[in-house]
C-alpha cells in the first residue's frame, strides 16, 4: 500500500523544499515559509492518497488507515486555506508596531470579511429553513456542500484553463524566432511595470520625509515614526534622506495629495504609512527581478536565434585560459547547440504528449453522465481493463491525477501575471507565497474527488464498497436538496465547451473588448510600442553588461539629482492614474478639515486668551527638521496661513511672527491678518520656526488629529 504514497511524498517534499529556497524572497520570515510549505506538503498528501485508496478499495482491504490520513490531511487543508494562511496574510501585511497590534489588525480584517459572508450565508439559510427545504441535520453536509461546490467550480475553470495552456505554450517554445519577438515585448511590459513600481516607491520615500520632517523630538509618535525611517533607510532602494528637495533644501511636496500628509495625524496613519512603505518595497524588489528575469531570457534566446541562423556554436576563449574555463565553455557551447538544434523538437514532442493528455481528459470529463452505459473514458478503461499489481494500478490512477493537478497548479502560477500576488523567483513576498499556498490548499479535495468520477471508480464497485473519498465527501452530496451528486455528474461538462473557446481564442477576444489589459494573460502577442522598446533596452542592456553595470541600470529608475524618480513621462502617467483613480469624497474630507478651523475663531480666541494655541509644541506647528533638510522659510511672495487653516497652527505662526515684530500684544484675529497684508519679513521670520524645536515646551501638547491634518496641508500650501 505504501510503495507509491511514500516514494510520491518524499519527491514532493524534495521539490517544496526547491520551490522555497528558489522563489521566497530573502526577506520572507521562516514561519511563513513553514505555513507554505506545511499547505502545498499536505495539498500534495490529498492528492496521494488517491491511488492507494483507489488500490484498498478495488481489493477489499482495510481503509481505516487511510480514513484517518485522509481526515487529517483534508481539515488540515481547511484550517489552513480558511482560518490560519488568512490570519497570517493579516499579520505580515499589518502595519502595526507591535506583535499584538499586527494580530489584532489580522484578526478584524478577516472578522470583517467573514462576517459579512456569514451574515449574507445566515440570511440564505433561514429562508430555507422557513420554506422547509433545509432541515438542521442538513448544516454540516450543506457546508461541505458549499465548499465542494466552490472548489469542483474553480477547479474545472483552472484545469481548463491549464490543459490548453500547457500544450499551447510547449509548441510555442519550440519556435525560438517568435518567442523572441514577444520577450521584447515582456522586456517592454516589465519595465514600464518596474518605472511605475519605482513612481511610488519615490513617492513613498517622499511621504516618509515630508511626515518625519516636521514632527518634533517630543512628539509621542516620534519613536513609531524613527521606526519607519529606520526600515526605509535599511529596505528601501532610495532613502527618505535623497528625495528630491528645491534650492533652499525643502522636501518636493508637488506630486503628494492631501492624504499623503494625514499619516502622521495619530498611530493609526502612521501604521497605515508603514503598511503602503513595506508593499512599496516587496512589489519593487519583485518587478525588478522580474524585469532581470526577463532580460536574461532575451538574451539566452537572442543567442540560440543567432546560432541557428550562422550555424556558429563556439564561444570566444582566450589562449591562456585555464582548463576549468575551457570545461566551463565547452558545457555552455554544447548546451547552446542543444538549444538551437534538439530542444525546439524535444518541445514539439512534448506539446504533442500533452495535447494528447490533455484531450484525453476533457473527453473523459464529458462523458461523465455516461457512467458505464457506456463507459467512455479511456482511463477507467485502463484501470478496470484486468488485475494487475499494486503499483501498475496505482501509476494508472496517479498518472491522469498528477497531470490534472499540473495543469490546475499552472493556472494558480500563472494568476501572478494579475495584481492579486506575484511569484517571482527570488522576490516573491509573504503575501504572494501565503495566496498561493491558500489557493492550493483550497482546491486540493475537489480535485482528488472529481479524478474519482474521471475514471469512473464508483460505478465498478460491488454494492456497498466505496473508497474513503465517497464514504466522507458523497454523504454530504447526496444528503442535501437541489444538487446532490448529480452536480459532480453534469458539471464537467462545462469543461469540453470551456476549453474548445479557449482553443479557438474566443475569450482572448472577448477579453480585449472587455477587461483591462492588467487583468488578462498576455502570452499570445504584444504591441509594437513595447516590443520596440523591449527591442532599444535590450541593446543597452547588452551595452551596460559590457561595462559591468548590473540589469536595470539602463532604465535611469531614480534619474539624476535633478530630477529623481524617473522621466516625466512616467510621472505624467502615474499621476495622470492617480488622479483618476482619486474619489471626489476623499478631496472633499481634505478641504473640510482644512475649513474647519474658521468655522469658530472666536472661541477659539476665547479658550486661548492671548492668542496662544494649546498645542504650539507639537504636530506640524512646531516641526523638527531631520538632517539634511532645510528650515522651509518663505519669501514675502509665497502663500501664507488663511483663516481657513487649523486655528493651532495659525496662532502658533502669527504668535511668532508678532515676537519676530516686535509686537507683544497681537490684538484680533482681524488685526492680525490685516497686519499680515505685506508681511513677507516677518512670514519669513514665522515659518523659519518651522525647522527649529530646540526652543519647544518641555511638555508639548499634541495636536489632534484634525490640527495636525490642517496644519500638514497648510505646511503643503506655505512650501509651494
Amino acid at each position: 500500500m505504501w510503495s507509491f504514497y511514500i516514494p510520491a511524498m518524499l519527491a514532493a517534499v524534495v521539490v517544496v523544499l526547491f520551490v522555497l529556497r528558489t522563489y521566497a524572497a530573502p526577506s520572507v520570515p521562516v514561519f511563513v515559509r513553514g505555513i507554505a510549505m506545511v499547505g502545498w506538503i499536505t495539498s500534495i498528501s490529498v492528492i496521494a492518497i488517491v491511488p492507494i485508496d483507489v488500490w484498498v478499495t478495488l481489493t477489499d482491504g482495510d481503509t481505516r488507515s487511510i480514513a484517518v490520513m485522509w481526515l487529517i490531511c483534508y481539515w488540515t487543508t481547511q484550517a489552513l486555506s480558511y482560518l490560519l494562511i488568512p490570519l497570517t496574510q493579516g499579520f505580515c501585511d499589518a502595519g502595526e508596531f507591535t506583535f499584538a497590534g499586527r494580530l489584532r489588525a489580522s484578526i478584524r480584517h478577516n472578522l470583517t470579511y467573514y462576517l459579512s459572508l456569514g451574515a449574507a450565508a445566515l440570511l440564505g439559510v433561514l429562508a430555507l429553513l422557513v420554506s422547509g427545504q433545509l432541515s438542521w441535520d442538513d448544516l454540516i453536509p450543506l457546508a461541505m456542500l458549499l465548499s465542494n461546490t466552490y472548489g469542483l467550480v474553480a477547479v474545472v475553470l483552472l484545469m481548463g484553463y491549464g490543459l490548453v495552456a500547457i500544450p499551447r505554450a510547449l509548441w510555442r517554445e519550440a519556435n525560438p524566432d517568435a518567442r523572441l519577438r514577444f520577450a521584447f515585448y515582456r522586456v517592454g511590459r516589465a519595465a514600464e511595470k518596474l518605472e511605475d513600481a519605482t513612481f511610488e516607491m519615490q513617492l513613498v520615500a517622499n511621504v516618509v520625509e515630508a511626515t518625519s520632517q516636521p514632527m518634533p523630538r517630543r512628539d509621542p509618535l516620534r519613536p513609531l515614526m524613527d521606526i519607519i525611517y529606520r526600515e526605509a533607510d535599511e529596505q528601501a532602494p532610495v532613502r527618505p534622506g535623497q528625495v528630491a528637495r528645491d534650492e533652499r533644501g525643502r522636501v518636493c511636496l508637488d506630486d503628494l495629495a492631501d492624504a499623503d500628509l494625514d499619516y502622521g495625524a495619530d498611530r493609526a496613519g502612521l501604521a497605515a504609512l508603514r503598511r503602503r512603505m513595506h508593499k512599496a518595497i516587496t512589489a519593487y524588489n519583485a518587478l525588478r527581478a522580474e524585469y532581470a528575469n526577463e532580460v536574461a531570457l532575451a538574451l539566452s534566446l537572442e543567442a540560440v536565434v543567432r546560432a541557428r541562423s550562422t550555424g556558429d556554436y563556439t564561444a570566444p576563449l582566450a589562449a591562456d585560459s585555464p582548463v576549468s574555463s575551457r570545461v566551463v565553455v565547452a558545457a555552455a557551447q554544447a548546451w547552446l547547440a542543444y538549444c538551437a538544434l534538439a530542444r525546439p523538437w524535444v518541445r514539439r514532442v512534448g506539446a504533442l504528449a500533452a495535447g494528447a493528455a490533455s484531450f484525453l481528459i476533457v473527453w473523459s470529463e464529458a462523458t461523465i453522465g455516461s457512467g458505464t452505459h457506456p463507459d467512455l473514458s479511456p482511463f477507467s478503461h485502463a484501470i478496470h481493463a484486468g488485475a494487475r499489481g499494486e503499483v501498475a494500478t496505482q501509476m494508472l490512477v496517479g498518472a491522469p491525477l498528477a497531470y490534472m493537478a499540473t495543469a490546475c497548479y499552472y493556472t494558480l502560477a500563472r494568476l501572478g501575471v494579475f495584481y492579486f500576488y506575484r511569484v517571482v523567483p527570488g522576490a516573491t513576498g509573504s503575501h504572494s507565497l501565503l495566496m498561493n499556498a491558500s489557493q492550493v490548499t483550497r482546491f486540493a479535495a475537489p480535485l482528488a474527488y472529481n479524478c474519482l468520477h474521471v475514471i469512473r471508480m464508483h460505478e465498478y464497485l460491488p454494492q456497498g464498497r466505496r473508497t474513503v473519498f465517497a464514504q466522507k465527501m458523497s454523504p454530504a452530496m447526496a444528503d442535501v436538496p437541489v444538487f446532490g451528486t448529480d452536480f459532480n455528474t453534469w458539471f464537467p461538462l462545462v469543461t469540453a465547451v470551456y476549453c474548445m473557446l479557449l482553443f479557438l481564442n474566443v475569450w482572448d477576444r472577448l477579453a480585449r473588448c472587455c477587461i483591462p489589459k492588467r487583468l488578462r494573460f498576455d502570452e499570445d502577442i504584444g504591441d509594437d510600442q513595447h516590443t520596440e522598446r523591449g527591442r532599444a533596452l535590450l541593446r543597452q542592456e547588452q551595452e551596460a553588461r559590457v561595462r559591468g553595470q548590473p540589469i536595470g541600470e539602463c532604465l535611469g529608475l531614480w534619474g539624476s539629482p535633478e530630477s529623481p524618480g524617473g522621466s516625466a513621462e512616467v510621472r505624467a502617467r502615474n499621476l495622470a492614474a492617480r488622479d483618476a483613480d482619486a474619489t471626489a469624497s476623499s478631496g472633499d474630507r481634505g478641504r473640510k478639515a482644512v475649513l474647519q478651523g474658521a468655522s469658530k475663531p472666536e472661541a477659539h480666541r476665547r479658550s486661548n486668551p492671548g492668542g496662544r494655541a494649546s498645542g504650539t509644541g507639537g504636530g506640524y506647528a512646531g516641526g523638527g527638521v531631520r538632517s539634511g533638510s532645510g528650515s522651509g522659510n518663505v519669501s514675502g511672495g509665497e502663500a501664507l496661513p488663511t483663516r481657513g487653516s487649523s486655528p493651532a497652527l495659525t496662532h502658533g505662526l502669527l504668535r511668532n511672527t508678532f515676537e519676530a515684530n516686535g509686537s507683544s500684544s497681537p490684538g484680533s484675529l482681524d488685526d492680525m491678518f490685516s497686519r499680515l497684508a505685506g508681511g513677507g519679513a516677518a512670514s519669513e521670520a514665522a515659518y523659519g520656526d518651522l525647522g527649529r524645536i530646540d526652543d519647544q515646551p518641555s511638555n508639548p501638547s499634541p495636536l489632534s488629529s484634525s490640527a495636525r491634518r490642517a496644519g500638514a496641508r497648510t505646511k503643503k500650501s506655505a512650501w509651494t
